[in-house]
């Protein structure tokens, strides 16, 4: 493959796991993995009717398990959604909301997801069973996009298995949230960027930072790469840059129209003072990669590429996080009535003190470090991820769900470790 400046560039799939065997540097480790790995690996570029199936099957087994296990979502209201909930309504109380209404609802977060909602409750009156069904859908939408970037091999199966492994993706889609449009908008942009088209993958970042603001950090991250890789894609090249920095320019766009980051009125409500940086927020976000994504990548698939593959810049960073984690470690929520910051924090409270918490989570967020390559697309998309929960107000596992969904997408596309500009190449190398 030639690049841009006519010189020969890498293959496009640097994951060993992805090189022919005789090719690869791992292949004892190739030899050691279960026989149906290797040839759900050795096949994953194939497609077809039958992969399709298979695949919807094993995830629709997984979806409707979740649905008789609640009740086919009529549960009470709960969690957020007693003021979500609340929200869509008092949006469409009137009819389609005015613009001084969609300024003055007290959410943190762009109202993308309460106008869908509110739409299907004024026309449908479903109440709030609707707008669960309708998150549910969508993240089904989610798990077939990465179906769709291995082709629906088994492959492909284990990437989705490895995305609803996080009790907050099942957890989020079944309950009336607005996390699951932003990481539905944020895998399709990320797909349609991948597949070389810049101006749809904006028009998805846009509805994504309609949704959530700090999925701002994807387009962000196209542009940061394109940057470091001076990528050229022939007489797109502009656009390629134009784009992505047209969809980021969308976040300026609501803090004019609401006067501030979010609607003041929550601002004041909450008590949410922008400016102010958490570190701890930051390294708590590394952990939860580390737990979701890197842990379970080595239960499901037996070998990560990133973790063997050892570079300096990923020891630098490394020490960079330790002392970190020696001045700010993540020990709960920092001015917030709810110290525990997720299910794993939770969970690590029951079993452990403070200090075995704080070794696990320092852990578990150096092998996130060892596990990406600071310059390809996954690890630029995972370190402005922390940089922008440092500015976050709360820690919170489920605030990875955008970025564990990509770099799902990443893995199940072969393209999880790929670094060089040439990521949209459509080439693929198995094994043999």
């Amino acid at each position: 493959m030639l690049t841009a400046s006519g010189s020969e560039s890498p293959l496009t799939v640097t994951d060993s796991t992805a090189l022919p065997v005789d090719q690869s540097p791992h292949k004892k480790t190739w030899q050691l993995l279960p026989l149906y790995l290797r040839d759900a690996l050795a096949h994953r570029a194939e497609s077809g009717p039958k992969k399709f199936w298979l695949f919807f099957a094993a995830v629709g087994f997984i979806y409707l398990a979740a649905l008789f296990g609640l009740d086919f979502l009529r549960f009470p209201i709960g969690h957020d959604e007693t003021h979500f909930w609340p929200t869509t309504i008092y949006l469409f109380q009137d009819g389609f909301p005015s613009f001084d209404r969609l300024r003055s609802y007290n959410e943190l977060n762009t109202p993308l997801p309460f106008l869908v909602f509110g739409v299907f409750e004024h026309y449908f009156h479903g109440g709030i069973l609707v707008g669960r069904f309708i998150n549910l859908l969508t993240s089904f939408a989610v798990v077939l996009l990465i179906g769709a970037a291995g082709r629906f091999s088994f492959y492909s199966t284990l990437c989705a298995i490895g995305l609803i492994a996080c009790p907050y993706f099942l957890a989020v889609s079944t309950h009336l949230f607005t996390d699951v449009m932003a990481v539905a908008f944020v895998v399709a942009g990320v797909s349609l960027y991948l597949k070389n088209r810049p101006g749809f993958a904006a028009l998805s970042f846009i509805f994504a930072i309609s949704c959530r603001q700090y999925t701002v950090v994807f387009p962000i991250g196209t542009i940061l790469y394109n940057l470091v890789n001076w990528r050229v894609s022939g007489k797109h090249v502009w656009w390629s840059w134009l784009a992505p920095a047209f969809a980021t320019a969308t976040l300026g766009a609501w803090a004019l129209f609401f006067g501030a980051m979010a609607p003041r009125v929550a601002l004041e409500n909450q008590y949410i003072t922008v400016g102010r940086f958490f570190p701890a927020h930051g390294l708590y976000f590394l952990t939860c990669i580390g737990l979701y994504f890197v842990v379970i990548e080595l239960l499901l698939f037996w070998a990560s590429a990133g973790l063997k593959d050892f570079k300096i810049t990923k020891l630098a960073i490394a020490i960079v996080i330790s002392g970190c984690f020696l001045v700010y470690p993540p020990i709960g929520n920092l001015d917030q009535h709810i110290q525990p910051m997720g299910y794993l924090d939770l969970a690590a409270r029951l079993i452990m003190g403070d200090k075995e918490r704080i070794a696990l989570f320092w852990s578990l967020a150096i092998l996130t470090c060892f596990r990406f390559s600071p310059l390809s697309l996954a690890g630029i998309l995972l370190y402005l991820n922390v940089a922008l929960m440092v500015m976050a107000h709360i820690a919170w596992d489920k605030y990875a769900l955008p970025l564990l969904a990509v770099l799902w997408l990443l893995k199940s596309a072969g393209k999880l470790d790929a670094r060089e500009p040439e990521l949209q190449s459509k080439e693929l190398i198995v094994p043999s």
